[in-house]
């Protein structure tokens, strides 16, 4: 069952913004970017978190990120009308990778994979894809550094674009997944249906929005079994707002969350719930005069800091640095103390 579970995790995750740990996904970049880079300041020392280009078509050509400590991803991506290479590795440089790779194809059932065979570096990875005319991906194999495919998918779109079906397949090109999509009035996904096929049963998934885009209802099944049924009630009262959750299979309904707002309508304070009623977290927002978020700060029930996060902005109302203050806690021989840590992180951003 986890496999279908993950399947909606999956795609939710591909179709939503990529968070990433320093929080500049708040602050969207606007223009036509040619570079961006996030550095983390420590001791006076600026040191690069994320780095990414783009060509004059606002396509990824380079990304570099420090995933942990001395260990640097990077994508380095080039174009042939519609047809591009993508080279993968978590290494200092794609080089080696570029120098040695070529393509063979797919693997035969006799010989085996042959191993990685280039030293191009650990978890290595060559994408090699084609493109419709509208930029869209509709065709992308997975290959190991020794030249054989990993993997490979094709994708289908619909007239705005958007994704509705994908069919993955394994290095012997037999079909190991399949997915389907469709989307309502709104743009939003409507059904998920998918199935890896070791699985006896199609995984289907029914999402209900109103116009505003708030979830309304969501309906899971495993073949022709009923597996989950839930819907979500949004009420106003005054500036609040309250969230609930209604088990329909169990008959069930809790509170989520209750939401809090200014004269401008910005949500000021979140108070998230436990399926108990108890309060999980909450989070209070300030907000500068052009509306942009100057400060969030969560906390515990019991008003113990958990993290505050502040958004300094440049004369353009564009996020330039961003500082978390997170509790920290260490062991000394005399105690556990707990400090306030500050932890800065800058974006530098060039344009054409």
């Amino acid at each position: 069952m986890m496999k279908y579970i993950f399947s909606f995790v999956l795609i939710s995750f591909l179709i939503e913004t990529h968070a990433q740990s320093h929080g500049f996904q708040t602050y969207p970049l606007k223009g036509k970017v040619k570079t961006t880079k996030v550095v983390k300041m420590e001791n006076d020392r600026e040191i690069e978190v994320d780095f990414t280009e783009y060509d004059d078509d606002g396509r990824v050509v380079l990304k570099r990120k420090m995933d942990q400590p001395l260990q640097q991803k990077i994508e380095k991506s080039v174009y042939n009308k519609n047809e591009f290479i993508t080279y993968k590795c978590t290494c200092e440089s794609t080089e080696f990778l570029e120098k040695n790779f070529k393509p063979i194809g797919f693997i035969d059932k006799e010989e085996g994979s042959r191993g990685s065979g280039t030293g191009a570096g650990e978890q290595s990875r060559v994408e090699m894809g084609k493109t419709d005319e509208k930029g869209n991906i509709v065709e992308i194999h997975y290959y190991l550094p020794n030249g054989y495919v990993q993997s490979y998918a094709t994708m289908q779109y619909d007239s705005d674009n958007r994704l509705i079906r994908k069919d993955s397949y394994d290095a012997y090109q037999k079909l190991f997944y399949y997915q389907n999509l469709a989307y309502d009035k709104y743009g939003n996904i409507s059904m998920n249906s998918s199935r890896f096929m070791i699985d006896q049963h199609e995984a289907n998934h029914f999402y209900t929005y109103d116009e505003n885009k708030n979830l309304l209802e969501t309906i899971s099944k495993v073949g022709e079994r009923l597996w989950s049924h839930y819907k979500f009630i949004i009420t106003r009262q005054g500036n609040r707002e309250l969230h609930y959750s209604i088990d329909v299979l169990k008959n069930d309904t809790v509170k989520t969350r209750e939401l809090e707002f200014n004269k401008l309508d910005q949500e000021i304070k979140r108070t998230s719930f436990q399926s108990s009623g108890e309060i999980n977290e909450i989070t209070e927002n300030s907000y500068y005069n052009s509306g942009n978020i100057e400060r969030h700060f969560f906390k515990k029930a019991d008003n113990t800091p958990i993290r505050e996060v502040l958004f300094t902005n440049d004369i353009n109302n564009t996020c330039v640095q961003i500082t978390q203050y997170i509790p920290t806690t260490t062991n000394l021989p005399e105690g556990k103390k707990t400090e306030i840590i500050p932890h800065i992180y800058k974006r530098v951003t060039t344009y054409y």
